[in-house]
């Protein structure tokens, strides 16, 4: 609320997925002044050298992103977008189309592209290429029409 009160530029609340229900985070954040949500941040997570026995991590503990967080994320845009009637950014894991189409099925208005940057700076580009051709395949004419369209 206090973000909200200092500014007019829009405010977007970023959740973490290490909450027992993220419906309240999500709720508590909008009823707060939040415009949009962004789901999610990573996990908490650790790699040990079992033959060092040291984590391969300098800083001990990191945050898992990528492959692993899409069925996490996916899950906690599906229940936020269940309570909240704010645009929701879906994050996680996505490294081609389909992945970002399973975001707007769960009902992520948009979707942010991190890990596969690291593979490929053009990613973005190919991934926009890639629901282009799935669009126009489907007979689908505004991607809006899958926005929370998942079959529950």
């Amino acid at each position: 609320a206090a973000v909200r009160a200092n500014t007019g530029l829009p405010v977007l609340a970023k959740l973490a997925p290490n909450v027992p229900d993220v419906s309240e985070i999500a709720l508590a954040a909008v009823g707060a002044g939040a415009d949009a949500l962004t789901i999610s941040n990573t996990l908490p997570a650790m790699q040990i050298d079992i033959e060092s026995r040291q984590p391969v991590l300098g800083s001990v503990t990191g945050g898992l992103s990528g492959h692993g967080l899409r069925p996490v994320a996916l899950a906690l845009v599906y229940r936020a977008a269940q309570v909240v009637d704010v645009p929701i950014i879906g994050v996680g894991g996505i490294f081609n189309a389909g992945h970002a189409l399973e975001y707007f099925l769960a009902g992520a208005t948009a979707v942010q592209i991190g890990s596969a940057n690291l593979a490929d700076l053009w990613s973005p580009f190919r991934i926009l290429d890639e629901l282009k051709v799935y669009l126009g395949e489907a007979g689908v004419s505004d991607i809006g029409e899958l926005v929370g369209a998942v079959q529950t």
